[in-house]
């Protein structure tokens, strides 16, 4: 028999325990925390475009982030323009341009906060605006403060220069307007300087401005009498041929020449002195006017006495304005009474018939007379 050393081993299984946790949990086991729902923490605004001209819009967007710096939907924030004048802002973001500036657009949404700027420019032409009337306009003569014309975009604003057209005046029937009618605007404002007028004195007339398609506006303007004072004055250069009332008092001495030169020489054509109110026609070609001791000569308009039919003293009163053609008697007193029917007001060629002598006195006038002077006779009645 073998002897042989045996030595049995007795493997013995180990069976690993693993722990299992307890659901209420025991010492030495741990439960991750839960994660924090999100926190709107930042806001942010932008805009569209952050130059808008007036009278058009930009979108304004609010963003907010939360405490991780991840993106969040900001739900209805409320929106304000420091200067609406400016730009407005709608409940839905919408900045409109108004005038020309800077506002700024707040965005606020669960007490936070967040600002951007808009500028507003000039628009495109929208309206003509008279930003300064013409004031009256002597017959012929220049306008008297040039009316002024802006145009401007639906903001008020002067318009942007590229969308200006040019401006023309135009003027109502029966008036004649003179000067440059179409004008260009210089930073969408156009004087119209030089400009005259010529229709009845005493009238209106209407001016009327157009740019393109804008809406027309216009104004009224009153066609006044040329005036002018004693001295010397050139025919066509400083007065305008036409009739003239001097309207002086009764004693008056004023004096009037029309002149056709200036040599002091054989220099009159035809002249006339007399108190009360005076009338004189002056014509093209005449070189001056020389004036003494008169009141202002207006250009001629309308009456000067009460009523055609009233009575009237010392002066030159036009015949169908001032007095009615008939038979009128004076009431005064005295050798020196003098009348005159006159066919013109130009101081030659003038005498149709007069009387010098006592009063009382008596004339008849006709329809077709122009004019009646009358001195030193007492008052006027009509029979």
């Amino acid at each position: 028999m073998n002897l042989e050393a045996a030595v049995r081993v007795r493997l013995v299984p180990v069976i690993a325990v693993v722990g299992v946790l307890a659901c209420g949990g025991e010492e030495g086991n741990s439960v991750p925390a839960p994660i924090p729902a999100p926190v709107l923490t930042s806001v942010k605004v932008s805009l569209s475009a952050s130059s808008i001209q007036s009278g058009t819009t930009t979108q304004a967007t609010v963003t907010g982030l939360d405490q991780r710096g991840h993106a969040m939907t900001v739900i209805a924030p409320s929106w304000v323009s420091s200067n609406p004048t400016v730009a407005t802002v709608s409940t839905a973001g919408v900045v409109t341009g108004a005038r020309t500036g800077h506002a700024t657009i707040t965005a606020v949404s669960g007490g936070l906060s967040a600002t951007t700027t808009v500028a507003v420019t000039p628009g495109v032409a929208a309206q003509l605006v008279l930003s300064r009337p013409g004031g009256s306009a002597v017959n012929g003569r220049a306008i008297a403060n040039p009316p002024v014309v802006e145009v401007r975009d639906v903001g008020g604003n002067l318009a942007a220069a590229e969308s200006v057209a040019p401006v023309t005046i135009s003027v109502s029937a029966g008036t004649e307007l003179q000067g440059t009618l179409t004008r260009q605007s210089v930073g969408g404002v156009v004087v119209f300087t030089g400009l005259s007028l010529r229709g009845t004195v005493g009238s209106t007339a209407t001016l009327t401005f157009r740019s393109g398609t804008l809406p027309s506006i216009s104004q009224t303007i009153a066609i006044v009498p040329f005036s002018f004072g004693n001295g010397t004055h050139l025919v066509g250069g400083d007065v305008p041929a036409g009739r003239y009332r001097s309207a002086n008092a009764a004693g008056a001495s004023c004096y009037w020449a029309r002149l056709k030169n200036l040599s002091g020489r054989d220099d009159i054509i035809a002249n006339d002195i007399g108190g009360g109110p005076r009338l004189m026609e002056i014509l093209p070609t005449d070189v001056a006017i020389e004036s003494t001791g008169c009141a202002p000569w207006t250009e001629l308009t309308g009456a000067i006495t009460a009523s055609p039919t009233a009575p009237f003293t010392d002066g030159v009163f036009l015949v169908g304005v001032d007095i009615q053609p008939g038979t009128w008697r004076s009431d005064g007193t005295g050798s020196g009474c003098y009348w005159a029917r006159l066919r013109n007001l130009r101081g030659e060629d003038d005498l149709i018939s007069n009387y010098f002598g006592n009063a009382p006195a008596f004339v008849t006038i006709a329809p077709t007379d122009v004019a009646l002077i009358v001195s030193r006779c007492g008052s006027w009645v009509r029979l």
